[in-house]
């Protein structure tokens, strides 16, 4: 092959690895799909805002001093724990952020 088809195959396998990549990554790989993505994400946030941007925030000391109280706890649990799990829900209309610390014990011989 000359110089021009080369680059010219590079070009078009770089292309198949780009288009499954972000296959893999989005569940799309085509503009379109990708487009009507963000275009869903950014209602979805517009409507977040309008649902909950009137709602007064809490201080950031408030803040600060929660996401501190929950990453040492978290740090504390995590070493105990096998798995944990984080779920994000709406709880009377209200967004809630729930992490679960499981352990799963092993069966040897009759112990539990």
């Amino acid at each position: 092959m000359n110089d021009s088809t080369d680059s010219m195959h590079e070009q078009l396998e770089a292309l198949y690895a780009e288009r499954e990549w972000l296959s893999q990554e989005l569940g799309c790989c085509d503009a379109e799909g990708v487009v009507s993505m963000v275009r869903s994400l950014e209602s979805q946030l517009v409507d977040l805002y309008q649902q909950y941007g009137s709602v007064s925030p809490v201080s950031d000391s408030q803040t600060a001093q929660l996401i501190n109280y929950v990453t040492e706890l978290s740090q504390h649990l995590d070493g105990m724990f096998h798995e944990k799990s984080v779920t994000f829900s709406m709880e009377n209309e209200r967004p809630t952020i729930r992490a679960t610390w499981k352990e799963t014990l092993s069966n040897q011989g009759d112990r539990q």
